[in-house]
């Protein structure tokens, strides 16, 4: 389930839900709710990586340490931003 799915369930902007999703004041206070609710029932679950594009913030950091000899060894992580 992503934003535009479930805003279409619901019959409302994907502007809206995404800001009854995150707290914004001007958002009525049943439609919130009903966000809410169906976001629960419907297991949404926000998509870092999209969020991540729409703010210009990273979510994670990527690590990676090499070894390149021989035998060659890479290993390459993501791991969640602090701060």
């Amino acid at each position: 389930m992503n934003l535009k799915q479930l805003s279409e369930h619901l019959n409302l902007s994907q502007t809206t839900v995404s800001r009854a999703l995150n707290g914004y004041p001007e958002v009525n206070e049943n439609t919130r709710s009903r966000v809410l609710q169906a976001a629960k029932d419907l297991n949404y679950r926000p998509n870092l990586r999209a969020k991540g594009l729409a703010t210009g913030r990273a979510l994670y950091v990527g690590l990676g340490l090499g070894l390149f000899a021989a035998g060659s060894l890479f290993i390459w992580s993501a791991v969640p931003r602090i701060g």
